[in-house]
């Protein structure tokens, strides 16, 4: 086998924004974001003569009647209503709670007149540790207690009302929960639970029913009961109402513009008192509707009439002769929703008016027949607030009421996603949803009250989610034993749907054709060609290895996703550990792959199914894939040179794929595709693929650094007969779980354990974010392979700007068996640990740094950081005795000093002529959920362990003595020394850097020939605005003298002024990682003194590192032998 380079990297492009919690490093795609407030609707009515006339409608829902039907009446039902349609739920499904569960006291009294409510609902999860309110799930699902009976609350209720009784109003998580009488501890209903309608039984019961009998009504007063019933149970809108005047001048404003849950009875109210005379003057009475967002002058509300005589628009929209305009920030929605059943009439006495307003000419010229179109397009075009900064326009919805007009439907600027027969969204080739323009035609209540349903929906839709900049996220790489890299891409969507596009794309390290020998390696594509510039961004043209065509740097083009077949194994865990056993396939054929297990409608489970197995509604390949935001590459290498490539994405799947196909262009690279069976009950979520509320929690699912283990017996690297290959992967923020995959033989992969966080042996387990690592120590009388893992990431620690209180969860470091995941040690702030550690206080979510410090097979000391910036040394015995302690405290005072550590230190042995042996250890600090923080002072520090061998010892006792914890008054402060003398060195116990406001080290270090290496971001400063703006933020390349904290030299060159290089990409940088190229020889021969080059790559950019890699005489003895 050759030996070349072969680096992974995970890659982000090109890119909108998802839906972001805004809880991990993403939060740099969004920035500072001002609030939306509410959103204003505003109802303009045709209150024209015609509106008298007759039209059969069904029965009202009466709550006093009890309707027969297969609902139960002791239930309560609910739908997802995070898209833009309303679903009725089916009563012989498991989308019901016992009516005794609902705690929002604002549904139950909704409910109980109107049969229906919506808002955002979360139940209360008493099964995960700690305790949370998450997702309403099936009657049947969830461990514990089951759906049918979790406590279930609603956002309204926030403040208002709690459980039954107390004055504990706020919900809560963990220990506080499930409410407490502390607002500072109450969950954040932006990103709790979801947006869902909940029904009685009896009032289902009536829809069924509400076909037998027919009764005659007039139009208008169809409209008053289908509006009354639509308004009366919403929340978050603020809602008001117009009509037209009588004497055919316009109309006027009968409601104010007001929060619909404060003001609902009156606006009832004034929808009731509305009569039907007149004419249609739909242009003058939207002209009116502009005057009043605006806050113009009332050009017809002063004269206006109704059928009693003077009617002006209502005191409350207005100041004397001028409107007060209902948009008070400047990025709040605003809308229009026109209902009429006729055309314009006596509708052009306006038309001045309209073709005077600022700008009209310009954008819309002049009115052709009805000015209604032109004026709706321009309150979409045209800044309508201009005393706010940005752009306020109003979108505008038409509902031809028995009538269906050209004109309503030019005059719909708002849109609604277009649907199939089956409800689902009809995606166009991006994967994006296709919309259509707001327009509806209602020909009954029915169809009337499901075009209002839709038009609210996608009001509050939007005025949710929002669309967002292009950034590149991050960039991680690593270095295996090839020349190819490979790169792990990611693009979040334009709105805020759950899944985000994903892709891997081959590339290699080389010289471009016709570079001159000598000059510096890049990253080169099929031609070989250069395929990024300088700075690390793809050029036009560039083709990965795989792809028949250009594809560069777009995810959505060429690389694996574009070779995926309809004949893909994916594969879950529910039937066994042979993962390809047919009880295991993702197929619509596997009965063992229910509707229960997926938590969807039967009728919906072959649906789901498909889309999980890759099959798009025409039976063609869904060539998508999943982002790897974390997730880094990683390549096995078996005999007869055969390769499999694995990574895992937020899909939750992990994919295996052979990366080194015949040909470019070959179909189904990929060996397998295996979903955790924990992952299958969010396949219908990504199915559908929806937008979401803003600040919903993003999806994550197995999103940490895969760990492979090959049990060989000749150390080659290489999986060959008689050895065996195993798989070790967390999932980061998509959970509390590691799986371990037996991947002897690629083709043919067996689940070997999963470990489940927050439960058992495992309890105090949080987000696996610390990959495992393999390790070999003794073991009562013999010596296992073992793997060792931190106690994950507490998602306590997402809160930004939060005091350094203690964690409740990934408190610990543990080591288990490889082969079978048992519990062998552990270490944790509890008192049952086997080790208890009472400063363990804080989670731990970095990778441990493990060593083999004496070289005599076993690894006997650990190194790892915690996210109090505490650094913990642990020592493992001959005996297989374990102690620990804290090393070092660089944590501090205050806001300032509230510094975290997210990655492994590197340790490095130094043997000095004056001070002996002792090993440094380099590690620097930084929020990694939240990179755009600004009030902590993070840094990077050199620690000087005096003790590289054995814990050290109380002299009198012979016990493990651990001294006093490193703290930074024990480091000499380099930052504004660039060359630290010997004396002032001395004494200390390392050296410490200060960064720059903002600034955080993000990855972990690297450290080679005495010199240690580390890259920063610094955060961009970005104005707040209506929609998520980038922080592209700025990225260094530390390279410092690992004894001194100096600038590093190189050959017999003066040391630079600074410690750092610019990076020209923007965005967090990743790790850096050395790549060894060929020699630059034209005929490489024993005499040729060429050496192999040394580059450093972070992401996609090349830099020097500055190390001299000439050949040096070594001189040595052999001191056992007569000479």
């Amino acid at each position: 086998m050759s030996k070349r380079i072969s680096l992974a990297l995970s890659f982000a492009l090109t890119l909108g924004l998802g839906q972001l919690a805004h809880a991990d490093d993403t939060e740099i795609l969004v920035g500072a974001i001002l609030d939306p407030g509410s959103p204003n609707v505003l109802f303009m009515i045709d209150t024209s003569g015609s509106m008298t006339s007759e039209v059969i409608i069904g029965d009202d829902y009466d709550p006093t009647v009890t309707y027969t039907g297969n609902c139960d009446i002791n239930r309560l039902y609910w739908s997802i209503d995070s898209s833009n349609q309303v679903s009725i739920p089916n009563c012989n499904q498991g989308f019901w709670i016992n009516t005794e569960a609902m705690r929002c006291q604002a549904a139950l009294d909704v409910i109980a007149t109107n049969g229906r409510y919506r808002d955002r609902f979360a139940q209360f999860d008493a099964a995960v540790e700690p305790n949370a309110w998450s997702l309403v799930v099936l009657s049947n699902a969830g461990a514990g207690t089951q759906g049918r009976d979790r406590l279930t609350e609603c956002a309204s209720d926030f403040g208002v009302h709690g459980d039954v009784g107390g004055d504990a109003l706020f919900p809560a998580n963990g220990e506080a929960g499930p409410w407490t009488t502390d607002e500072m501890l109450a969950v954040d209903w932006r990103n709790t639970g979801n947006t869902y309608s909940f029904y009685s039984g009896n009032f289902l019961n009536w829809i069924q029913e509400r076909g037998k009998e027919n009764t005659i009504s007039t139009r208008i007063a169809v409209v008053q009961k289908v509006l009354r019933n639509v308004i009366t149970p919403l929340t978050g809108i603020n809602t008001s109402l117009m009509r037209f005047s009588v004497n055919s001048q316009g109309g006027m404003v009968l409601h104010e513009m007001a929060p619909n849950e404060d003001n609902v009875e009156s606006f009832v109210q004034s929808v009731d008192s509305m009569t039907a005379q007149g004419t249609t003057p739909l242009a003058e009475t939207l002209y009116e509707a502009r005057q009043y967002y605006s806050g113009g002058n009332v050009e017809y509300g002063l004269d206006s009439t109704d059928e009693n005589g003077p009617q002006p628009s209502v005191p409350e929209s207005r100041n004397g002769n001028n409107y007060l305009s209902p948009v008070d920030l400047q990025c709040q929605r605003n809308y229009v929703v026109i209902l009429t059943d006729g055309l314009p009439a006596d509708d052009t006495e306006g038309d001045s008016l309209i073709e005077g307003l600022p700008g009209f000419s310009q954008n819309q010229g002049t009115c052709t027949e009805s000015c209604l179109d032109e004026l709706a397009q321009y309150l979409f075009e045209v800044d309508q607030v201009p005393g706010l900064p940005g752009v306020q326009n109003i979108s505008t919805f038409t509902i031809g009421f028995l009538t269906e007009q050209a004109l309503l439907e030019a005059t719909a600027t708002g849109r609604v996603p277009r649907r199939d027969d089956n409800g689902e969204l009809v995606l166009d080739q991006n994967g994006d949803p296709i919309t259509d323009p707001g327009y509806f035609v209602a020909n009954d209540d029915t169809s009337l009250a499901f075009a209002f349903d839709n038009i609210l929906s996608s009001i509050q839709t939007e005025a949710e989610s929002f669309s967002s900049p292009s950034l590149s996220v991050d960039t991680q790489n690593r270095l295996t034993n090839r020349e190819d890299i490979y790169l792990a891409m990611f693009q979040p969507p334009g709105q805020t749907e759950p899944h985000w596009e994903g892709n891997l794309k081959k590339y290699r390290i080389g010289r471009a054709a016709g570079a001159e020998t000598g000059s510096t390696p890049t990253i080169v594509d099929a031609n070989g060609q250069a395929a990024v510039d300088e700075s690390g961004v793809f050029v036009d043209g560039a083709r990965s290895f795989w792809s028949l065509s250009a594809d560069g740097g777009e995810v959505a083009e060429g690389g694996f996703r574009t070779t995926l077949t309809t004949s893909r194994k994916v594969v879950t865990d529910i039937a066994g550990s042979n993962l390809l056993a047919d009880g295991n396939r993702v197929i619509e054929g596997n009965d063992e792959l229910t509707a229960d297990l997926l938590q969807v409608a039967e009728d919906r489970r072959d649906a789901v199914i498909r889309w999980a197995r890759g099959i798009d509604a025409n039976n063609e390949a869904r060539q998508i894939v999943g982002d790897p935001l974390h997730s880094e590459p990683t390549l096995v290498a078996y005999s007869n040179d055969q390769y499999a490539l694995y990574f895992g994405t937020n899909d939750g799947v992990l994919h295996a794929l052979d990366p080194e196909p015949a040909n470019a262009g070959a179909s189904n690279l990929e060996h397998f595709a295996y979903i955790p069976s924990e992952m299958l009950p969010r396949l219908d979520k990504l199915a559908r693929n929806e937008p979401q509320a803003f600040g919903t929690p993003r999806n994550y699912g197995l999103d940490g650094d895969l760990t492979v283990w090959i049990d060989e017996t000749n150390n080659n690297g290489i999986v060959e007969s008689g050895e065996k290959a195993y798989l070790f992967v967390g999932m980061r923020r998509g959970g509390r779980n590691y799986y371990a995959l037996d991947i002897t033989q690629f083709n043919s992969p067996k689940l070997l354990w999963k470990i489940r966080g927050g439960q058992g042996q495992f309890a105090e387990l949080g987000q696996t974010w610390s990959a495992p690592t393999v390790a070999r120590v003794p073991v009562g009388n013999d010596t296992k392979t073992v793997l060792l893992f931190a106690g994950g990431n507490d998602p306590n620690q997402d809160a930004k700007n939060r005091p350094a209180t203690s964690d409740d969860m990934g408190r610990a470091v543990y080591m288990v068996d490889a082969e079978t995941g048992q519990r062998i040690w552990w270490a944790s702030i509890r008192d049952e640990a086997d080790l208890t550690l009472p400063q363990m206080t804080h989670s731990i979510p970095s990778d441990l740094r493990v060593l083999d410090t004496d070289q005599d097979g076993t690894d006997d000391r650990i190194y790892v950081g915690d996210t109090a910036a505490k650094v913990w040394r642990f020592d493992i015995d001959d005996d297989g005795n374990i102690t620990g302690n804290v090393f070092a405290d660089l944590g501090g005072d205050g806001e300032s000093g509230n510094r975290k550590i997210y990655y492994p230190p590197s340790v490095t042995r130094i043997i000095d002529d004056e001070s002996g042996s002792f090993l440094t250890i380099s590690v620097g600090t930084g929020h990694r959920a939240h990179p755009l923080e600004n009030d902590v002072d993070d840094g990077f520090a050199m620690l000087r362990d005096p003790h590289p061998f054995a814990p050290p010892r109380d002299p009198q006792t012979d016990l493990v003595d651990y001294p006093d914890p490193i703290e930074p008054v024990d480091l000499l402060d380099v930052t504004n020394l660039a060359d630290p003398t010997t004396d002032q060195l001395q004494g200390r116990a390392g050296w410490y850097i200060r960064f720059d406001a903002k600034e955080k080290n993000l990855s972990a270090p690297l450290a080679v020939l005495n010199r240690i290496y580390f890259t920063t971001y610094t955060p961009t400063a970005v104005a707040a605005s209506c929609a998520p703006t980038a922080v592209t933020g700025n990225g260094r390349l530390y390279a410092v003298d690992i004894l001194t904290g100096r600038p590093v030299t190189y050959f017999d060159q003066p040391a630079p002024d600074d410690r750092y290089t610019e990076l020209s990409q923007t965005g967090i940088p990743p790790s850096p990682s050395l790549v060894f190229t060929e020699p630059p020889c034209d005929a490489c021969d024993p005499s040729d003194q060429e050496v192999s080059e040394i580059t450093m790559l972070i992401g996609t950019e090349i830099v020097d590192p500055l190390i001299d890699n000439r050949p040096r005489p070594t001189y040595w003895v052999q001191e056992d032998i007569d000479r």
